[in-house]
């Protein structure tokens, strides 16, 4: 199965045989959804550190 980086399938999976998927691929996609992705987890959030 291949999934794109929104979590959308793209093609498969194969289910009576087996065999090798292939697509293509925009780059760029990738690279935005990087940004929706916080790597940090809530460390990344100043206003939950940021004192009173």
């Amino acid at each position: 199965m291949i999934v794109d980086p929104t979590g959308k399938i793209v093609a498969g999976p194969p289910i009576e045989e087996e065999g090798i998927l292939y697509t293509d691929i925009n780059p760029l996609l990738s690279i935005q959804e990087h940004h929706n992705l916080d790597i940090s987890g809530h460390y990344s959030r100043f206003d939950v550190f940021n004192k009173p």
